[in-house]
């Protein structure tokens, strides 16, 4: 499959841009309505010290005094106010304990707690010179603002949460949705790889990228399909018709021979051995292009322990013959295919090893269990084969130059076997065992293996 670690990855990516953007946003609302909540706070006191120095014009230090303390009942408690003597620093009057410290920036403000050492009561103020001999601080604490900074940033954070959460839902359901239409694709090439030249994509409706590949993927394939069945169409016929004449050919040859002399009857002899490989060569290429069609065999359930005991059976005077013992190590094993293809794998498999195994040696068969398969071996005592040469021999008609000389055959063994495990949808494996070979065919397990 496309994987969900694609989907994840892009999805996780998707995320990461889209949260960061999200907290930037945030980290830009917020510093926003702090700059403007502080710059509104900053107009709001220089307009009060203004409002202050109208009512100190030409008036004397007591009547100063008094219009502070009526403004300080005046104003909300948020607004603070201290009027000291610049030679004391004791205040005079005011609605805070103590003169606050600490440096004023470049123009002139001040921030400051309004009570020692609580950072929460912050303040921000404003000082200026009254007369040249006092000083008057107008402020305002920060308490609310404070809260409802607080209250934003919370806000922000819920928000950017939830739309982190939706973003990334709605990102990888669209993912899974884009990676499905495309699974569907691979999964038509897998099929076909498997042999099944009939597959397709699912029609997808809509005009995206999407939708044209895979209508333009189905019309190569009924394109490709149809050159597919006038060759296999053209090569049936060719092999129907050769397969008869083959036959008649052979039956007028038996004929003669009944008659002729013992020198002209062993030549025939040898005529009909040819004839009899040829018939067999055609017949198993009709196998091989019938199997690869998808076209053959019914399936149902059997037993493959079965199929391996009645083979062995067949071939134990072959192997008395060669001095060979074939050793089974084999169990109940139920699986859904082909009995009749089954068998001849089985065949196949067990005539090899016995053709190429050793004399006076051992071939042994196993069937072992796997988590969702089927496993069937067959190895031999051999020569093997050369790793550079595994794909080779699964090739119609291919002998290799080592045993072609020394051992009889057309070469189409391994290629019907491997037919058959493709038509299961199983896999084939080799293995140099030194000496010998071992051929491992895995086979789906569609029904449950009995011990």
């Amino acid at each position: 499959m496309i994987q969900t670690n694609t989907v994840v990855k892009l999805t996780a990516i998707y995320i990461g841009i889209f949260a960061i953007a999200v907290a930037a946003i945030a980290w830009l609302v917020f510093s926003i309505t702090q700059s403007l909540y502080l710059n509104q706070t900053k107009l709001e006191l220089e307009q009060e010290l203004v409002g202050l120095f109208d009512n100190f014009d030409d008036f004397p230090v007591v009547s100063q005094i008094s219009a502070l303390e009526r403004r300080m009942e005046s104003q909300s408690d948020d607004f603070i106010y201290a009027f000291r003597s610049i030679a004391d620093e004791n205040l005079i009057v005011g609605n805070i304990p103590f003169w606050p410290s600490g440096a004023e920036d470049r123009d002139g403000w001040l921030e400051f707690n309004t009570e020692d050492h609580d950072d929460s009561s912050r303040a921000i103020a404003k000082i200026a010179s009254v007369d040249e001999a006092f000083l008057l601080l107008a402020g305002r604490r920060l308490d609310r603002q404070n809260r409802a900074l607080e209250q934003l940033r919370n806000n922000l954070l819920v928000i950017s949460i939830l739309a982190t959460v939706f973003v990334s839902a709605l990102g990888y359901g669209m993912g899974r949705l884009f990676t499905k239409r495309v699974e569907h694709i691979n999964t038509t090439f897998r099929d076909l790889a498997g042999g099944a030249i009939g597959a397709r994509v699912e029609q997808m409706a809509g005009q995206d990228e999407i939708s044209l590949l895979s209508k333009n993927v189905n019309a190569a394939l009924d394109q490709n399909e149809k050159l597919i069945n006038n060759i296999r169409h053209v090569s049936d016929i060719t092999a129907h018709q050769l397969l008869k004449p083959v036959g008649m050919l052979r039956t007028q040859i038996v004929d003669v021979q009944s008659n002729a002399a013992q020198q002209t009857a062993e030549k025939l002899d040898d005529v009909i051995d040819s004839l009899d490989d040829l018939k067999r060569t055609v017949q198993a290429v009709l196998n091989i292009a019938e199997l690869e069609s998808d076209a053959s065999g019914k399936f149902e359930t059997f037993d493959l322990k079965s199929i391996v005991e009645k083979v062995a059976v067949l071939y134990e005077d072959v192997a008395f013959d060669r001095g060979v013992r074939i050793d089974l190590d084999i169990r109940r094993a139920e699986m859904v295919g082909d009995e009749a293809q089954m068998t001849e794998l089985v065949t196949n498999l067990v005539s090899n090893a016995l053709k190429y195994t050793s004399e006076n040696s051992t071939v042994r068969i196993s069937i072992e269990e796997a988590a969702e398969h089927i496993s069937l071996k067959v190895c031999d005592e051999g020569p093997g084969i050369s790793e550079a040469d595994f794909d080779k021999v699964f090739e119609p008609l291919i002998r290799l130059p080592a045993t072609a000389q020394t051992s009889p055959g057309i070469g189409l063994g391994l290629s019907l076997v491997r037919a058959i495990t493709r038509r299961h949808k199983g896999e084939i494996e080799l293995q140099n065992l030194s000496p010998g070979l071992m051929v491992k065919v895995m086979l789906p397990r569609t029904a449950r293996a009995v011990p």
